[in-house]
């Protein structure tokens, strides 16, 4: 049978990792960076997240091998399709090399974010929606 997980759900994971430690390749409640805090959020839901635990390394340049991993392992949505829950792919650059979940109140996203030190909810304004350069669903999420 395939799990079928609730948006609410998403959230509720999202909450309990507020304020976990920012760590660049970190994947536990030690310490995160933006792509560790959408892998163990998934794993933590039981969503099959295999691929989305990146290269065993990887650098602070962008390349495209994020928006790769996410096109083949995610659902892709369109950019007029976010939701609680669903996952945001930003760029700052050539290349997308951010990641984070939009929040309940759609305004606002959680992510590991290195200028704050941990994972923090920020609020989803100008400079960043020009930065938005893919939306996705975990493959489980039923609307």
């Amino acid at each position: 049978m395939i799990m079928q997980l609730r948006r609410s759900d998403i959230i509720k994971e999202c909450l309990n990792w507020l304020g976990t430690p920012w760590e660049h390749q970190g994947r536990s409640k030690l310490g995160c960076d933006c792509a560790g805090f959408v892998h163990m959020v998934g794993v933590s839901l039981g969503c099959d997240t295999k691929g989305l635990s990146d290269k065993p390394t990887y650098g602070r340049d962008p390349d495209s091998t994020m928006k790769s991993l996410l096109d083949k392992h995610l659902t892709k949505r369109k950019m007029v399709q976010r939701k609680p829950g669903t996952i945001l792919f930003f760029g700052f650059g050539t290349h997308g090399q951010h990641l984070g979940i939009i929040s309940n109140s759609e305004d606002t996203f959680y992510h590991g974010f290195e200028y704050e030190k941990c994972v923090v909810e920020t609020r989803l304004d100008g400079r960043w929606i020009k930065r938005l350069c893919g939306v996705y669903d975990f493959n489980e999420v039923i609307d």
